[in-house]
């Protein structure tokens, strides 16, 4: 193979290629492949509402046995939800607001179960633009510590 010939893009290709090799091969490489990637699956309960209203023990634990780790709640499971997860080694991370709530109504009450839970995120899937909240309801939900 000739170097001069090469094109910029052959030269990048065989660049990272030996590269790769270098540190696949090094004593940094085998250590890294040594470490497993531990990936947190998460699942959005709105998928399995239905299973979830029908029988939230056996969902919560199927869902747990195939692997999810995490999961994203709708804001009126919780008080349900919350005791079977912890049971089943399942973290919720986020949960779906209701309009009311969304808007201000009963908020600063969510917050305090939501971190009591240990959720991280509140989500709102989605207000109407005759009713999108403006700048104030922003300045209320950062006042309530969110």
């Amino acid at each position: 193979m000739n170097l001069r010939s090469l094109t910029r893009r052959q030269w990048l290709s065989l660049s990272m290629a030996g590269a790769s090799q270098i540190v696949l091969t090094s004593p940094v490489g085998a250590r890294v492949r040594r470490q497993p990637q531990k990936t947190a699956w998460g699942v959005q309960l709105y998928t399995v509402r239905e299973q979830i209203a029908g029988d939230a023990a056996a969902t919560l634990q199927s869902l747990a046995r195939i692997g999810y780790t995490e999961l994203e709640i709708l804001q009126p499971t919780l008080a349900v939800v919350a005791p079977l997860a912890k049971q089943f080694g399942l973290s919720i991370v986020a949960a779906h607001l209701d309009r009311p709530t969304a808007t201000g109504e009963g908020l600063a009450t969510f917050i305090t179960q939501s971190k009591a839970h240990g959720l991280r995120y509140l989500v709102v899937p989605f207000v109407p633009p005759a009713e999108r909240p403006t700048d104030r309801i922003i300045v209320k939900w950062r006042d309530q510590g969110v």
